[in-house]
């Protein structure tokens, strides 16, 4: 799914893929599913998936080397093929995911709340607003430590840090980063507001996505502001005071978030397998309209 949000953002911005791009997305997404499955009976949800956890766990003395060779292509991606722009944005992406699974599989640990936490987010903001990032990454990214660092200042609040909905809200912002990586670097020097409002877009509808089988009442809320946050777009292109690009990102943002509110009705007919099958769906079928609009 990543991988044919990325081609079709690329061909909208007509932002040639240099090679490695795609292949570099795909394993950072499945080396970083297959870990944050891995560490899930750290947080005491692994119940939550538990066929999924069995089958990791059957299979993990060939995942763990498959992973650590993964991780190994990556670093050569980085270094070696990538441009040193995109490098900068996937450490910088790097450093999110990291903190992410620190955060959500902690299990409520108070010396990594108390002490960690705070030690780490500081200089990883830091470091996010001096390196050289795009506008829109360094927006979502600082925005989305600090909404950490206050949940974690406040006591009733850090109680909702591990929660479904923080997991969900957080997977759904570092998806977004990565699927427009490429064209965030290929147009660093665009407009950072319309860059920005595509990532939210795209980060509504991934976040509707995961919630699809958490919490039917947080993907309610999350379709209705994303069509919300759509419609506000939509607006703002009609004053052309956005780029076209942008209306069409609309469009297809719309599209998936729709085909999910329809799709809430099937949620208590269908298996969980087979809902998460159809909202997957719902949220690849915008990537191909998106395909055929640019």
């Amino acid at each position: 799914m990543a991988m044919a949000w990325c081609a079709a953002l690329a061909r909208l911005h007509d932002a040639k893929l240099m090679p490695g791009v795609l292949i570099g997305l795909g394993l950072s997404v499945w080396c970083f599913y297959v870990l944050d499955r891995f560490l899930d009976p750290c947080s005491g949800r692994g119940q939550l998936i538990e066929a999924r956890q069995d089958f990791l766990l059957r299979w993990q003395v060939a995942l763990i080397p498959l992973i650590i060779v993964g991780l190994g292509i990556l670093a050569w991606l980085a270094l070696w093929i990538v441009p040193q722009g995109l490098m900068w944005e996937c450490l910088g992406l790097a450093i999110l995911m990291l903190l992410y699974l620190a955060v959500i599989h902690s299990g409520g640990s108070q010396w990594f709340h108390q002490l960690l936490l705070p030690l780490t987010s500081l200089p990883a903001l830091f470091m996010t607003h001096y390196w050289p990032l795009s506008p829109a990454f360094q927006v979502l990214a600082m925005a989305l430590m600090l909404i950490l660092l206050v949940m974690n200042f406040f006591s009733h609040l850090r109680q909702q840090m591990s929660s479904v909905m923080v997991k969900d809200v957080m997977g759904g912002m570092l998806f977004a980063l990565g699927c427009n990586a490429w064209t965030r670097f290929s147009q660093a020097s665009g407009e950072g507001l319309a860059s920005t409002l595509e990532l939210w877009l795209l980060g509504c509808l991934f976040i509707g996505n995961l919630t699809g089988l958490s919490s039917r009442e947080v993907q309610g809320r999350w379709l209705a502001l994303g069509l919300g946050s759509v419609a506000g777009v939509m607006a703002l292109c009609m004053t052309q005071s956005l780029p076209a690009s942008l209306w069409v990102v609309a469009e297809a943002s719309g599209i998936g978030l729709l085909l999910m509110l329809l799709l809430m009705g099937k949620r208590r007919s269908s298996s969980a397998e087979a809902y998460r099958v159809w909202i997957d769906l719902a949220v690849l079928a915008p990537a191909l309209h998106l395909w055929i609009r640019a």
